[in-house]
Order: C-alpha cells, then sequence, then structure tokens
C-alpha cells in the first residue's frame, strides 16, 4: 500500500523499499507489506540537518570563504561561471593541485601542506586561489585540472545540460514521436539493464485519450 505517492524522491525511497521486501521474500518466503509518505522521505533526504536539530543544533548555511577543505568548495572563473572542486580526501591531490594554479611552492608551505593546516588556514587559501581562478575562463581550466588530476565539475544550467557532449554521449536523452507532430526528446531512464535495454516507446497520453478503453 502507497500512502500519498506524489514525489519522485518518494519514489526511489520506495523503490528501494521493494527491493529490500523482494530479497527478503527470496530468503524467508514471505511478502512484504510496504508503505511511504512524501512527508517522511523529505526529512530522510535531509537527515543531516535534521539530526542536527534533534542535537539541538541549528544547521545554518556554509560560507564558501570559511569551508574546512577548501578542495572541496565552488569557485568562479573569469568568465563568471562557477565550478566545484570535489576532493574530499585532499592530501593525495594537493601536489597536482598546487601546480594545476601555478603555485608549486604552496605545496610545502607550512600554512596549508597537510589536510588539517589547510582546515585551520582556509580563509587564507580560499582568497589566494580566488584570485588565481578569476585569471582564467572556465574552458582553459578544465584543461589544466585534466593534465594535473584535478577533479572539478562545471555548475551547469538545465539548458545547457541538454547540450552537453558528456550527456548526449550516455544517451540522458531519448527521441520520441509525439501524436503526429514530430519527433520530441524525453529524458531517459538513468537505469540501463544490458541483457534487455529498455526504451522509452511512446510520450505521456493526451487528455482523455484512453477514456473510452478505460470505460471499456
Amino acid at each position: 500500500q502507497v500512502a500519498g505517492l506524489d514525489g519522485r524522491g518518494e519514489q526511489i525511497h520506495l523503490a528501494t523499499g521493494v527491493l529490500a521486501a523482494l530479497l527478503h521474500r527470496e530468503k524467508t518466503g514471505q511478502g512484504q507489506e510496504l508503505d511511504t509518505s512524501l512527508y517522511h522521505c523529505g526529512v530522510w533526504t535531509i537527515s543531516v540537518d535534521i539530526q542536527l536539530a534533534i542535537a539541538g543544533l541549528a544547521p545554518g548555511r556554509r560560507e564558501r570563504t570559511k569551508t574546512g577543505n577548501p578542495l572541496m568548495n565552488s569557485y568562479r572563473a573569469k568568465d563568471d561561471r562557477w565550478f566545484w572542486l570535489t576532493m574530499l580526501q585532499s592530501d593525495p591531490f594537493w601536489p597536482g593541485f598546487c601546480r594545476a594554479v601555478g603555485k608549486p611552492e604552496l605545496e610545502n608551505d607550512p600554512r596549508f601542506e597537510t589536510m588539517d593546516k589547510r582546515t585551520k588556514n582556509c580563509e587564507e587559501l580560499i582568497r589566494i586561489v580566488d584570485e588565481v581562478f578569476a585569471s582564467r575562463p572556465l574552458a582553459e581550466w578544465e584543461v589544466i585540472f585534466r593534465e594535473h588530476g584535478v577533479i572539478c565539475g562545471r555548475v551547469q544550467t538545465p539548458g545547457e545540460v541538454v547540450n552537453d557532449p558528456q550527456a548526449m554521449a550516455n544517451d540522458f536523452f531519448a527521441d520520441v514521436q509525439y501524436h503526429g507532430a514530430g519527433n520530441i526528446k524525453l529524458v531517459n531512464s538513468p537505469v540501463r539493464f544490458h541483457q534487455s535495454p529498455g526504451t522509452v516507446r511512446n510520450p505521456a497520453p493526451e487528455v482523455g485519450q484512453h477514456t473510452e478503453e478505460i470505460l471499456l
């Protein structure tokens, strides 16, 4: 039984529950009754903030200039494009990062030479690299990052995503005939079945398209 199945996040949680129930059936031969709610799924999704509230703490908004790990942070390039560095364990990436930003002297700088020290002096390091990143457009930084093993991702608008070469190469979108009016693109399923590939066969029905079939 499903209570209030009206959100995509909720559907993901329910699908996970169904898989767990199927595994239980495989092991015991007994089925499961499932229920979920949009509210509870929302609380689960932001559980880090909720746990802070349970402990009597306010979640608060993180300031990018004071983040504990400057190599896990957002930055702006010269062309006003934002990107994220995503190196959670920063020590292995630190030498390559210093070379990428053209400041090899930072590698053994006593203020920044370990992750703990970079955390302690994060505001100073972020100020330094903010100035560096403002000197080149994002496209140039992406080339440099690849050369030095720096992990980053550009912040894209939905309009950019639909034309992103990586999204196109990985079949994020499907061409579907729309009720005789030509082809339209729809977002493809992110789940791939290699033995029996799935496809988007039809668009959503028009209003009342199946009324007669349902009544019959």
